[in-house]
C-alpha cells in the first residue's frame, strides 16, 4: 500500500506527472516580466524588462488610475517538441498593472521600447512639481 503522505511518494507522483509525453500535460509557462519604478526629476519611470518581445505585441491602457502593460512573448520555434532538448526560456501572456498617483499628468505619459526595455514615462502635473518661492 502507498503511503499518499510519505514526502518521497509524493515527489515521485508529480515528478512522473510533470514528466509525461502525453500532449494533454503541457507544460504551463508563465511569463512575468520584471519591472523597476524610478522617481525622476519630473515624476516617474516604469521600466518593464520584455526581451525577445516585439513592439506591437505590447499594449498599455490607463483606466482610471490603473495603467495597464500586457502582451505576449511568442514561441517562435518550428521544431517538434522532441527536437527541443532544453528550454529555460518562458513563453506566454503577461500583464501588469501599476496604481497611479493623482500628480500623474495622464495627459503627457510617453512610452517607448529599446534593445528589451519598455520605459513609460509618468510625468506629474506641473502644480505637483516642487518649487522655490522667492522671499521678498
Amino acid at each position: 500500500m502507498m503511503d499518499v503522505f510519505n514526502p518521497q511518494f509524493v515527489n515521485r507522483f508529480f515528478n512522473e506527472m510533470l514528466n509525461q509525453e502525453d500532449e494533454t500535460m503541457a507544460p504551463a509557462y508563465d511569463f512575468k516580466p520584471g519591472s523597476e519604478i524610478v522617481k525622476t526629476e519630473l515624476g516617474y519611470e516604469i521600466k518593464v524588462s520584455l526581451p525577445g518581445v516585439k513592439q506591437e505585441d505590447v499594449k498599455i491602457e490607463l483606466n482610471g488610475n490603473l495603467l495597464t502593460i500586457s502582451g505576449e512573448r511568442k514561441n517562435e520555434h518550428t521544431e517538434t517538441k522532441n527536437n527541443v532538448l532544453r528550454t529555460e526560456i518562458s513563453y506566454g501572456k503577461f500583464s501588469r498593472s501599476f496604481t497611479l498617483t493623482p500628480e500623474i499628468d495622464a495627459t503627457r505619459i510617453e512610452a517607448n521600447c529599446k534593445d528589451g526595455m519598455l520605459r513609460v514615462q509618468l510625468p506629474v502635473s506641473e502644480k505637483a512639481l516642487p518649487r522655490t518661492i522667492e522671499v521678498k
